[in-house]
């Protein structure tokens, strides 16, 4: 079983409560930063399995930061849901819409949500990290890819939305969805990144949200309405996908529908196999 989390800008191998620091024991061949362990995950596995419980480690002292440091590239489904297509009035398109992530977005599984309005909503979604280098592949090989997953929350704060509005009968709004979807703080990751191999089917894992102990979000990704691959394979036929670029596969099952956080609240998210986010919604 290989996980890694990262505490103190360090990557370490998790192992239940044991957490080996990776560059101190492979004598600087891996780590410290996660993208470097990333782009060579495959002799990373091999070695993980022979390091002993006995190498150097680093204490669990419950703050973490994003188990997939800084990514080159995050991309995050538009809308990838049929509930959602038929709450906002429209059909499903052909293909998938996505947005970017930037780097000012992403915090580790137990940082502060910063809320500038009252209209902040919060999502939790499948995040999976790229092993091998992806360009036009096909959806039948798509998650041959992928090297693990991880948690993560698409935040948004609706406020910030940039909206150029209809001007004559028969056009549309156009949104623009950043800075909206970047605030600091709107995309964070963790607590570990687990092997695909270690987590099985991804269909079977259930994804779930709460806000202050109430169930708003239950689902799998069989709800959505492009796969996990199919939505590999769309990323990949436009943009050229490295080992470490981070894929967010979308917002599966709705129990409450969309709601707006405020300040005090409590955010927890959790993914089968993957552990848990813990967040507190903060005045930005």
């Amino acid at each position: 079983m290989t996980r890694i989390a990262a505490s103190k800008g360090r990557v370490v191998l998790a192992r239940g409560d044991e957490h080996v620091d990776v560059a101190v024991a492979s004598g600087g061949r891996f780590g410290p930063d996660p993208q470097q362990v990333f782009a060579h995950w495959d002799d990373f596995v091999a070695w993980a399995a022979r390091t002993s419980p006995g190498e150097p480690q680093l204490p669990a002292d419950g703050s973490w930061d994003s188990p997939v440091g800084r990514p080159r590239m995050v991309i995050a489904a538009g809308v990838n849901h049929p509930g959602k297509f038929a709450s906002i009035g429209v059909d499903a398109p052909a293909s998938l819409g996505i947005v970017s992530k930037l780097p000012t977005a992403y915090a580790g599984p137990d940082a502060p949500i910063p809320a500038a309005s009252q209209q902040v909503y919060v999502e939790v979604e499948l995040a999976l990290v790229i092993g091998r280098p992806m360009w036009r592949v096909p959806a039948a090989t798509a998650l041959d890819h992928v090297l693990g997953a991880t948690i993560a929350l698409d935040i948004t704060d609706a406020a910030a939305l940039v909206v150029a509005p209809a001007n004559r009968p028969g056009s549309r709004d156009v949104v623009y969805f950043n800075p909206a979807k970047s605030l600091p703080g709107y995309c964070p990751f963790g607590p570990v990144v687990a092997g695909l191999d270690d987590l099985g089917d991804l269909t079977s894992l259930v994804l779930e949200l709460h806000i202050n102990n109430q169930l708003v979000q239950r689902g799998t990704l069989t709800d959505l309405h492009f796969s996990a691959a199919e939505m590999l394979a769309q990323v990949s036929a436009l943009l050229p996908l490295e080992p470490g670029d981070v894929v967010l596969t979308g917002s599966p099952g709705w129990v409450d529908g969309s709601r707006a956080v405020a300040v005090g609240d409590e955010v927890v998210a959790t993914i089968t196999g993957l552990g848990e986010q813990r967040h507190r919604v903060v005045a930005a």
